[in-house]
């Protein structure tokens, strides 16, 4: 216990990083939920069965953290204080708090919306609770990088097709590591990457990207 006081006095938890953890482990009591309305074809069922085919898909070599009673997307999340706005540097590290804390899901990534906040740089290790609707906050924001691993109920084509034209124009990292290219009819889809002519990095590791993928 010496050693790890020692270790903690040499390299403290900087101030902010302290203050966007007790933010992300307090949300319930800094925000507001709002119900929005969802589109008329949407509902669970639809969800569950699309997951199912994509972990299929996948051959069940995706741990996803996966539960039946996960938060639909027909709800959003927004803080108490209407004057919050979050610098871009701010945005990327309470986005960063949150996905180590493993609380990354469709509600929470409503809290990113464009008119509260700005990222140029997205990253997200364990992407397996966001689904296709989640995903749409994306389009507010003009990424240089993108980072998602383990989407697993969504595709790399919903993930691509939810950038905005600035994006899919000028993102130059791109990592869907351990995703699915996979739709919900089997069909291997890659041709949303042909959008993106300015990549200079590119991660598939762990997808179903293959030769003909590559061509």
């Amino acid at each position: 216990s010496n050693l790890k006081m020692e270790s903690m006095l040499e390299s403290p938890t900087s101030l902010q990083r302290i203050c966007l953890n007790w933010i992300c482990h307090n949300l319930d009591s800094l925000c507001t939920k709002t119900s929005l309305k969802m589109d008329e074809d949407e509902s669970g069922e639809d969800v569950d069965i699309y997951l199912n085919l994509a972990l299929d898909a996948l051959h069940k070599k995706l741990e996803a953290k996966i539960s039946h009673n996960e938060i639909k997307t027909h709800e959003k999340l927004s803080f108490l204080s209407k004057d919050v706005v979050f610098h871009v540097k701010l945005a990327e590290d309470l986005l960063t708090s949150l996905s180590d804390l493993e609380q990354i899901n469709d509600l929470t990534l409503t809290l990113f919306d464009d008119e509260v906040m700005h990222l140029k740089k997205f990253k997200i290790d364990n992407a397996s609770k966001l689904t296709e609707s989640g995903l749409q906050v994306l389009h507010g924001h003009n990424l240089q990088e993108l980072q998602i691993s383990n989407l697993v109920k969504a595709t790399v084509n919903d993930l691509i097709e939810s950038l905005n034209d600035w994006t899919c124009d000028n993102l130059k990292l791109l990592n869907v590591s351990n995703s699915t290219f996979v739709d919900a009819q089997k069909h291997t889809v890659v041709v949303a990457l042909s959008k993106l002519q300015n990549l200079t990095s590119l991660n598939v590791s762990g997808t179903e990207f293959n030769k003909n993928s590559l061509e």
